[in-house]
């Protein structure tokens, strides 16, 4: 490894590169959070997401391999809610684990036919919407 200090025996690395070195830098990633409060110090998180609340960012968990993310979204597999039922949207028709516009749109058009049936009563209608209204940003 390059020590980015040469001439300062105390210093030899600066994570964000902002010409600090770490052990003088109070924010080592350059994220905006000092790294006395930063969940994952040498990786930048400034929403300091840890959806399974062990302390350890998930970007960390996810950079050191103990969390994965199958679908690249940025959160751990294990935080994702597992059933989302009024999660129709995403690439080919795959859910893309967020119910948002794209899935109330989808029971809009599907109104009176059974593509947007979210209570499994055969087809689309009030209460299939009332559901995706529910779940609102609720499956991660």
């Amino acid at each position: 490894e390059d020590d980015a200090f040469p001439y300062d025996e105390n210093e030899s690395t600066d994570t964000d590169g902002d010409g600090t070195g770490d052990n003088a830098d109070t924010d080592d990633d350059g994220d905006g959070v000092d790294d006395g409060l930063d969940n994952c110090p040498l990786l930048a998180n400034q929403d300091q997401a840890d959806c399974d609340d062990d302390g350890i960012g998930d970007v960390c968990e996810l950079a050191d391999g103990t969390q994965v993310d199958d679908n690249a979204d940025g959160v751990p597999d294990d935080c994702e809610a597992a059933d989302c039922p009024p999660d129709f949207s995403g690439a080919a028709g795959v859910p893309d684990g967020a119910v948002g516009i794209e899935d109330l749109l989808h029971v809009i058009a599907e109104w009176g036919q059974a593509g947007g049936d979210c209570d499994d009563d055969g087809d689309t209608d009030i209460e299939d919407m009332l559901i995706v209204i529910g779940w609102w940003g609720l499956c991660p």
